[in-house]
């Protein structure tokens, strides 16, 4: 699912900040091994990026959010302070696991930009798109929009992650990675094949895996289309809605 939508992007953004910080300091590319990269992100993330860490040797350097004065939200200005040269992303998490709050990706992307230009550096911004993925565009269909966008209209987004198999309505273990763009991103995660007498890309970690998730989640876009997924969203917040008036 997502899980190995996270890792794809982190291994492109590690690998698009090793090609960067090699040329930056004149480094081979076995000196530019010996230098940890790290990660920032809200400390609400989820058990998918451990995996980042521990298998891709990732350092984590955590925000800890405020679940009184941001409800469990970072402040975008203090986490991306926690930002180094060795930092290859900052992650915006689009609902996390605990009470589905957003992270506010359209300020952490000004942050990030007001860094980079200060600094010298190129640090990316990745949105966890896990639960919000499928919910956040629609609740801006809907006219209740996030305060601001938390897509590529923002200029420091290089890549979206979202799980399929959540409220994308598709079957387990079915995740979806978007990148900005081919060149200095996705070409990093790409490996040519030929074995079916031409080439092409695979952009997975394993090369084989069943496509039931995808056909089902082709299935679920043509059958609801986003009028379908629209009113499903809006279900969604009204039943949210009447749980916390409830409770």
């Amino acid at each position: 699912g997502s899980t190995e939508a996270c890792l794809l992007a982190g291994l492109a953004l590690k690998f698009r900040w090793r090609k960067w910080y090699a040329a930056r300091h004149g480094l081979s590319h076995t000196e530019v091994l010996a230098v940890r990269p790290n990660i920032v992100m809200s400390s609400c993330f989820q058990a998918a990026w451990e995996k980042m860490f521990k298998f891709f040797d990732v350092e984590a350097k955590m925000y800890k959010p405020n679940l009184v004065k941001d409800k469990m939200a970072v402040n975008a200005e203090e986490m991306v302070a926690l930002c180094d040269e060795n930092t290859i992303a900052v992650v915006g998490i689009l609902g996390n696991h605990y009470n589905g709050m957003y992270d506010p990706v359209w300020d952490i992307d000004r942050e990030v930009g007001k860094l980079n230009a200060e600094k010298g550096w190129q640090i990316g911004v990745h949105v966890d798109g896990a639960s919000g993925g499928f919910i956040a565009p629609f609740q801006e269909m809907s006219g209740k929009p996030t305060p601001g966008p938390f897509d590529f209209r923002l200029p420091n987004v290089l890549s979206i992650s979202a799980s399929g198999h959540k409220f994308g309505e598709s079957i387990c273990g079915t995740g979806w990675i978007v990148f900005r763009q081919r060149e200095d991103l996705a070409e990093h995660v790409a490996t040519t094949v030929t074995y079916l007498g031409g080439s092409s890309d695979s952009l997975t970690l394993n090369f084989s895996r069943p496509a039931s998730g995808p056909y089902v989640q082709f299935y679920k876009l043509l059958r609801l289309g986003k009028e379908g997924y629209k009113q499903k969203v809006e279900n969604q917040m009204a039943v949210a809605a009447y749980l916390r008036h409830f409770i």
